[in-house]
């Protein structure tokens, strides 16, 4: 007998208390309770509750804002304090509270602590190997003011707004996952590649120091100084190589010494995949060359010498290679029809009235659809004279009308060599035979896609970064921070619901509200979370009692918590046992 009801109170519970779950997982709460230190005069929640009740909400919400989170709070006081086992105040999440957070996370020393901590933790936790990692840079565009210290600043813009001040991030991820380790914002203005060697260092606190670990970067890691400090710390990279460290000649050289092999050594290693039909696909083939490196670096003031062996993989990429056929030979046709456009007399043209001139608008030409080496033009000059005779007060004259020939002739010696190198590549490593063939290093640099993803997560939806509305120095470098945090949260949710589902040997279904039949092997953690949408507590106050219901769950979110290792208490504790109600349907 539920007695005189005197309120009813609804809270949207959605996803809430599995991400809290999750982020109690992730040991986040009692590691920054313990290295993010109050000031003595501080009242409320510790930061590291705080942490957690903001990262559900930008998880939940696809929305960081502080100015909307007390309010978020006080509309689910009841969920977030049965979630947390504390008391909630809303007053704890005001926007100078979470001004204070970031400030506190920006703290160089705290953060590099913490995040060491969190990783270790979750490495721990879900049984993660540490054994490919994956180094890139992006930025982020923000309507700040830049300034002559400030962390924003101009510089080429990854997200076409060169208008705009940016932050530089460097970040770390571990395969196969995706999942950040180590998240370096820079001033905007800054190189890539000197970044590398510091994101890198961060990483090594991680994982121990572990040996072996398997960095994978694009061109800008090439460099020596990166590959020795990489080589001589027992560990390995993948990388390939710019046209600096192997350009046209070289790789020609390469392709000469493999030629001139015996026949039964001219063996080419193919690289197979498997399409979604079960059909394999051969979509890449190449062959391995040997260097000897020796290199200098300093270390404690000292210069020390690293000597190693290097693999190349020389990888031809036949889909590549018909593609930059074709793109060529279109840029010559283009070219081609340009050049004789400049010698056609028609309406609204100014036709040359010199060789100079002419010359000038042929080497243009050439040099902006990049065919000097491909394309001969040959010029010829044509002048004809016609005598006017004399008519009224207009005397006896010559006129003389010029005419210009071009003649175009392909390099095909040139264009052979050109054509000869196309669709090769370079990688260069320093791990074995045995832990990395020709065949699994392109797997792998493949798989760049991993870091993407969480870089267009972390810009765009869920986490939406940019474009960014803060100007101090502090609070912005707060916020990336805490955002890889709630990166992480996203990625362990997808990682551990596909390894399960493939431990299986099974599939999900229900969870696409289009169609609820369809079935998946590799959910995305966002598809995953909005199943839970929807899910209502109920609170019915009658005097000194309240009565509490919360929406059953369905048999497809039963299944994401049993495949995240969960049970229903972490929804059911939301209702204790003596103030449940069932109330009836409406209908």
């Amino acid at each position: 007998m539920i007695g005189q009801i005197e309120a009813i109170e609804n809270e949207q519970v959605d996803d809430i208390p599995l991400l809290l779950a999750v982020i109690k997982q992730m040991g986040l709460i009692e590691i920054f309770n313990e290295v993010v230190r109050q000031h003595g005069n501080w009242e409320g929640l510790a930061s590291g509750y705080i942490i957690a009740v903001w990262l559900a909400y930008i998880l939940s919400t696809g929305d960081h804002r502080k100015n909307r989170l007390q309010d978020w709070v006080a509309d689910r006081k009841h969920t977030l304090q049965h979630s947390m086992g504390i008391e909630i105040n809303e007053l704890d999440f005001t926007d100078d509270r979470l001004g204070i957070i970031l400030h506190k996370l920006s703290e160089d020393e705290m953060w590099q602590k913490s995040e060491c901590e969190v990783n270790k933790r979750i490495m721990r936790v879900y049984d993660l190997e540490a054994e490919i990692a994956r180094i890139d840079t992006t930025t982020a565009s923000g309507y700040g003011k830049v300034t002559e210290e400030g962390l924003l600043q101009f510089g080429y813009s990854k997200d076409r707004r060169p208008d705009l001040g940016q932050v530089k991030i460097a970040s770390v991820t571990l395969d196969p996952l995706g999942l950040p380790l180590v998240t370096i914002p820079v001033s905007g203005e800054q190189a890539d590649d000197v970044l590398y060697i510091p994101a890198i260092e961060e990483a090594r606190k991680s994982l121990k120091g572990k040996k072996g670990v398997l960095y994978v970067g694009d061109t800008k890691m090439d460099a020596i100084a990166m590959r020795v400090d990489i080589a001589r710390h027992d560990e390995n990279y993948l990388v390939p190589l710019s046209k600096k460290q192997v350009n046209d000649e070289t790789m020609l050289a390469y392709l000469d010494q493999f030629e001139a092999l015996p026949e039964e050594k001219r063996v080419l290693e193919k690289v197979i995949i498997v399409d979604e039909q079960g059909k394999e696909q051969m979509i890449a083939e190449g062959f391995t060359v040997t260097v000897v490196h020796q290199a200098t670096y300093q270390e404690n003031g000292e210069v020390h010498t690293h000597e190693w062996t290097e693999r190349r993989f020389i990888v031809l990429s036949p889909e590549y290679a018909r593609k930059q056929q074709e793109q060529l030979e279109k840029r010559i046709e283009k070219t081609e029809i340009e050049l004789g456009q400049l010698v056609k007399r028609r309406r609204g043209y100014q036709y040359p009235e010199s060789v100079a001139e002419l010359e000038e608008k042929v080497s243009n030409i050439l040099a902006l659809e990049g065919c000097e080496a491909y394309l001969k033009v040959d010029l010829t000059e044509e002048i004809e004279r016609k005598q006017i005779r004399k008519y009224k007060n207009r005397p006896e004259r010559e006129e003389k009308r010029t005419t210009f020939h071009l003649q175009i002739t392909r390099q095909e010696e040139k264009l052979a060599q050109k054509q000869r190198l196309m669709g090769w590549r370079a990688y260069a490593t320093n791990a074995p035979e045995e832990q990395l063939s020709l065949s699994k290093a392109v797997d792998v640099y493949r798989d760049a896609y991993l870091h993407e993803h969480g870089y267009s997560r972390l810009k765009g939806k869920p986490l939406s970064l940019t474009p960014m509305y803060l100007h101090k120095d502090d609070q912005i470098t707060g916020l990336i921070r805490l955002l890889s945090l709630a990166l992480r949260v996203l990625t362990l949710i997808e990682f551990v619901v596909r390894k399960r589902v493939a431990e299986e040997g099974g599939y999900l279904t229900g969870v696409y509200a289009g169609n609820r039949n369809r079935k998946t092997k590799t959910p995305r953690a966002e598809t995953l979370l909005e199943v839970f949408k929807g899910i209502i507590l109920t609170i019915i106050h009658t005097g000194e009692k309240k009565w509490v219901h919360l929406k059953p769950l369905t048999a497809t979110q039963k299944r994401i918590l049993q495949l995240l290792g969960m049970t229903q208490d972490v929804y059911t504790s939301l209702v204790p046992e003596f103030s449940k109600v069932v109330l009836k349907s409406a209908n």
